[in-house]
């Protein structure tokens, strides 16, 4: 059906044909069927993805302790949300694949780091939302990796999906957010890193509580299990 679809020109979500097979879960954890990814909107599938925030511990001009964080600016060639910001790593969690194997491979093609780099990646946690666009209505799981870098592990660009990555203090990372430059999920992801890092506390967020408990909404459909 989606190839006729996507022939016929019907719906603008296939015109990005990933090649991607993405899983629907039936009640036992399992996988019942698989579809191509670019459709997944149409049919309100719940999607899985990792996200690896990247970050260096540094200090400030008066040797107080301060954590950077790297954020890649999207090729201008990629099929959503081109030119954005987004985290140093991140990707669709395809069948087949743990979120652990997806995270390090990711790292591994996206910014180009050595095996011994990319398995540093340690899980922190997950964050669950329903995403709406012209593609349709995506409810999102992002499993969350925390990966610390040295001053000397540079991410370099390799598969064409980034076009630089920049390593900002949370101030410019401030700045970006409010301007609506990241690209949806980063931006939420982000937020959850500042907050675990103690960057936004309820001593400086009104909206603290609120923001906490946006990062974890109920989706009300199957998933995977990985053990």
């Amino acid at each position: 059906m989606f190839n006729l679809w996507r022939e016929q020109k019907i719906f603008h979500c296939l015109a990005g044909w990933r090649d991607e097979l993405y899983p629907i879960f039936g009640k036992d954890h399992k996988p019942l069927l698989v579809i191509e990814r670019a459709g997944g909107g149409l049919l309100g599938i719940r999607h899985f993805g990792v996200h690896i925030n990247g970050y260096v511990r540094d200090k400030d001009e008066n040797g107080k302790p301060i954590i950077k964080m790297w954020i890649a600016k999207r090729a201008l060639t990629k099929q959503t949300f081109p030119d954005m910001y987004d985290n140093i790593v991140a990707g669709g969690l395809p069948v087949g694949q743990t979120p652990i194997e997806c995270a390090i491979r990711e790292c591994m093609e996206e910014a180009y780091f050595p095996p011994e780099i990319a398995k540093r990646v340690v899980p922190v946690g997950a964050v669950t939302y329903t995403f709406y666009n012209f593609d349709g209505i995506k409810p999102e799981n992002q499993y969350l990796y925390d990966l610390e870098l040295s001053k000397d592990d540079l991410p370099k660009i390799n598969d064409g999906e980034v076009q630089s990555f920049n390593l900002w203090d949370f101030d410019k990372i401030t700045e970006v957010l409010k301007n609506h430059e990241f690209c949806p999920t980063a931006g939420l992801i982000v937020i959850e890193f500042m907050i675990r890092h103690g960057i936004i506390t309820p001593n400086n967020e009104k909206d603290y509580l609120d923001i906490i408990s946006s990062f974890h909404n109920d989706i009300g459909f199957p998933g995977p299990a990985h053990c």
